[in-house]
Formats: structure tokens, sequence, C-alpha cells
């Protein structure tokens, strides 16, 4: 997990901060913070949105898995609805405060763990997340710990993984967890197919996909 407090890695800019058993630092796995149940990092108490937390890797990084924790020991607590809505995800190389390119925006199922997202492959020093929006609770938001990783991975254009081998495992098509609509965010990676079968008019494809556990 390259989001590891133990590699040096910090939450460096956020929106508010509960703190305790509810601090932002909680995002990261191994910090050195005692809880009770899942960690979670929960925003000060009314806070605006939108919220947000910036993680500071210990050098500038490839990623292209993004983990969410999304089930919050709160949410059957009394504080029904306190858990992240919906989410964008930002990178930079430049620095904590600026440089940020949008990545990727979804809307995490409630209250449910091990969310993984596959982005197009990134090269962040910092990663930014916001959120726009919670479940229903008006008093704060909570977000659990994160996990990113680096599978190796590099897609190559399309015109050049079907040379070498006559199928594509394709990056950047985005849907909502829990849902079949296809994102805005799609967009690039399917205007790009599109081009490649107008000018290769007698290729023939076969289009496949699966779901996971969430």
């Amino acid at each position: 997990n390259l989001f590891d407090y133990n590699r040096g890695v910090r939450v460096v800019d956020f929106s508010s901060n509960y703190e305790g058993y509810w601090d932002v630092q909680l995002l990261l796995e191994n910090a050195p913070v005692d809880f009770e149940g899942l960690p979670a990092w929960c925003t000060a108490y009314e806070a605006p949105f939108p919220h947000h937390a910036t993680v500071e890797l210990d050098k500038t990084e490839w990623l292209d898995i993004i983990v969410f924790n999304n089930k919050i020991p709160d949410e059957t607590g009394g504080w029904e609805g306190i858990s992240a809505k919906d989410i964008e995800v930002y990178v930079s190389t430049t620095s904590a405060k600026s440089g940020f390119k949008h990545v990727v925006s979804f809307r995490l199922e409630n209250n449910k763990n091990h969310q993984v997202v596959k982005i197009t492959p990134a090269q962040a020093r910092w990663v930014k997340f916001v959120i726009t929006s919670n479940y229903g609770y008006d008093g704060y938001t909570e977000l659990g710990q994160l996990g990113a990783y680096d599978d190796g991975i590099r897609a190559t254009s399309i015109k050049d993984e079907m040379s070498k081998k006559g199928f594509i495992d394709l990056y950047g098509i985005y849907f909502d967890f829990g849902s079949a609509e296809i994102r805005e965010e799609s967009k690039p990676i399917i205007t790009e197919i599109v081009s490649y079968l107008k000018e290769n008019p007698d290729v023939k494809i076969v289009v496949e996909g699966h779901t996971d556990n969430v």
C-alpha cells in the first residue's frame, strides 16, 4: 500500500478534522492512533462541502489502483448517512497546493469496504480526495482508510495492443459503484476505440466485462 504511514506518508492538507479516533491520518494504513472498530476520518461539525484531504507520498510514484473502505461504524451507531458519497480524485507532482490534475469522479456505495477503482496509470507525489456529498447526515462526513497501489501494467495505444496480441485490457472506463451507467470520464478511451474501428472497418470485436464482489 503506497498510503502507509510507516513509509513516511502523511496527510498534509485537509479541509477540517474531528481528531482523536477520527483523525485525518487514519486515512493511512498503520497510522499511530488508537481507535475502536475500523479507522475513519471525520470532518469537523457542520463543516461545509466540499471536504478534502491531500496525501503526500514519500516520493513520486505511479499508481493505478485506489481502494476505498467506506464501512463506517458510526453508520450503525446513531449517525446514519455519515458515509462519504460522491468523491473526486486529483494528482499532482508539483506541490500539496498546486498542479493538480483530475483523475476520476464517482459515487461510493454506502457503508461498504474494499471498493476498488482501476484508474488510468498516473504519476503522483500528492493525491487529493475531494468529497462533495455524503449519504444524508447533516453534522459530519466520514471516510474510511484508503489504499493506493501500482500493479505495473502500462496500457499502450489500442492500435499497438491489437497488433501485438489481438486483445486489449482497457483502462479509463468508469462506473459508479453498484451502477451500470458509464461516467463522463470514460469518453476519451471510448472515442479512441471508435476511431480505431473507423480506421479498421474489417476488424470485428467482442466486448467482455465482469463485476466483482462489490
